[in-house]
């Protein structure tokens, strides 16, 4: 575990009373650890552990963590590895306390839970009051997740546990392949967090959507273009793929798309970056009681979306019937969709 102390954990967020007893607290920074393991992988968390319980964390005289070399080395960068354990406790830290801030209103006694409070000078919060506190410490947990993000796609060189884990490869190879593209087809406020978390949905909707349009051959020669890209942010070469030139653009959309349609109904409202579903999160929290969006709410969101997509798919399939029209020696012929029809006639004949 990344704290301590309870000194260390108040250091970091700034607003968390001394008095609290570190082993209180332990369990919600455990789950939250766990929780940002699943976004940027367990190689560079257990990294950061391995620095945090070594003797060169935070040390002036850092100890050489191999005898000398010869020829000899560069020293490892010790000073950028406490940086990152920082970036890595602040989303942790605030993880936590949103968690056991839940649990902590209310004593748990043998008689049942409890309310105290000095009633001369003390007074329990609006409900209001406390909707808006858990609201700004569970954007500032998301906040310093980007933060961790950008801190180690700009530090990659620096973080070969970063660069070589199994999230950031297969994100390498999506046809969406960082936040930046994802917002310009679906605004999700460039969250890397968000888009760490839905890049699995991503894919699922790759498989499900895209590739049966496309045709294995298409689908696996554009995702080894992308998949050699040593930028994420970078457009795949034009030359890799050839006859498929101009199909990405069309592909992101109906992806975007299908990947929100099903976030929709298995993330909670929570991960969702704030003002994704601002519509309905404001229709269903009041100061009076937070009431979670039903299942049929989510339902009729991730349907629209769904549809949504489908239209935008249409211009993928019928560039793909182009490209094949193109590319064979006989002529394409477009399927008659009046077989049946006869203007003489009052039926169909289906």
């Amino acid at each position: 575990m990344l704290f301590k102390t309870i000194d260390e954990l108040k250091k970091a967020t700034g607003f968390l009373y001394a008095q609290n007893n570190i082993e209180n607290i332990t369990t919600d920074l455990e789950l939250a650890e766990e929780d940002l393991r699943g976004v940027v992988g367990d190689e560079i968390i257990d990294a950061a552990l391995a620095h945090y319980d070594s003797e060169n964390y935070e040390s002036q005289n850092p100890v050489p963590a191999d005898p000398p070399a010869d020829p000899p080395v560069d020293p490892p960068n010790y000073e950028i590895w406490t940086k990152l354990v920082k970036y890595i406790q602040l989303p942790v830290a605030y993880f936590a306390i949103h968690s056991f801030y839940q649990n902590t209103d209310v004593s748990h006694e043998d008689t049942g839970r409890k309310v105290k409070i000095d009633a001369e000078r003390e007074k329990l919060p609006w409900e209001w009051m406390l909707e808006k506190d858990e609201k700004a410490i569970l954007k500032k947990a998301h906040r310093t997740t980007d933060r961790l993000i950008n801190f180690l796609e700009q530090n990659i060189d620096a973080f070969p546990e970063w660069a070589g884990s199994d999230a950031r490869k297969e994100i390498r190879c999506q046809f969406i392949a960082s936040a930046t593209e994802f917002h310009t087809v679906y605004p999700i406020d460039y969250s890397r967090r968000f888009f760490l978390t839905i890049s699995p949905f991503i894919r699922e909707a790759e498989r499900k959507y895209i590739k049966p349009v496309l045709g294995e051959d298409v689908f696996d020669v554009m995702k080894t273009a992308m998949g050699t890209l040593p930028d994420p942010d970078a457009e795949p070469p034009v030359t890799a793929y050839a006859d498929t030139d101009g199909l990405l653009p069309l592909i992101r959309v109906p992806l975007a798309l299908y990947a929100m349609s099903i976030a929709v109904t298995r993330l909670s409202l929570e991960v969702l970056p704030e003002g994704v579903f601002q519509n309905l999160v404001s229709e269903r929290l009041t100061q009076n009681a937070k009431v979670p969006a039903t299942a049929q709410d989510r339902f009729e969101i991730s349907k629209s979306l769904q549809t949504r997509a489908n239209d935008e798919l249409r211009f993928l399939q019928e560039k793909i019937r182009k490209i094949a029209a193109a590319s064979s020696e006989t002529e394409f012929i477009a399927a008659d969709l009046t077989q049946g029809l006869l203007e003489t006639n009052k039926f169909a004949r289906m």
